[in-house]
């Protein structure tokens, strides 16, 4: 395998905790933070939503990461083609920047895949890594238990090219509220960024 197939963010963490509820944004944006060496934050006073059952829109992951001195932009790739969505993440991964996804979430358990859950289940994961031969993501995914035994570089869980753009098309409501093909780039604040 080439060296130039495998690329994966250098702001990591070497452990993955599994979210308490349903805070997966706030586990996820969390993750990041530390990974970035940075020590985490919480919000003083989160939405109510947030604060009663976790449950985080993509601007709520934002405003966190943020307030935590990274630079993070909630964006659509709606328009784009599954060809383009997949450079789109690999050139952010290229570019040390891990990337928070917004899925339909299919995957209540490591290696099962509910298509029902799939429909109605939203879910945020952080991708950290690629390999181009294996057409695999490395990823972190919040609902599942512990480490992936030290078999990948990076993450908790693999997903290949396909399954994570099927992923990506999120549940039957995400396009209602906005949330189809959401995603936020994270990267080292500029000094020229607002905080």
């Amino acid at each position: 395998m080439s060296n130039d197939a495998v690329k994966i963010v250098r702001n990591k963490l070497s452990s993955y905790p599994r979210q308490e509820g349903m805070t997966c944004g706030e586990t996820n944006a969390r993750t990041i933070v530390e990974g970035f060496g940075r020590s985490y934050k919480p919000l003083a006073s989160p939405p109510l939503r947030v604060k009663w059952v976790g449950f985080s829109y993509p601007r709520d992951i934002e405003t966190l990461l943020r307030h935590n001195g990274l630079s993070a932009s909630v964006r659509h790739a709606s328009r784009l083609e599954d060809p383009a969505r997949l450079k789109l993440i690999m050139a952010h991964i290229d570019r040390d920047e891990p990337v928070i996804l917004a899925i339909g979430d299919g995957h209540l358990q490591r290696n099962t895949d509910s298509p029902l859950a799939r429909l109605f289940v939203g879910h945020f994961i952080t991708v950290y890594g690629y390999n181009l031969e294996q057409q695999i993501f490395y990823i972190y995914d919040s609902w599942l238990d512990g480490d992936f035994d030290g078999e990948i570089p990076v993450g908790n869980e693999v997903r290949s090219f396909s399954v994570l753009l099927r992923d990506w098309r999120g549940p039957l409501y995400y396009p209602l509220i906005g949330m189809k093909h959401i995603y936020i780039p994270v990267s080292v604040m500029s000094d020229s960024e607002p905080g």
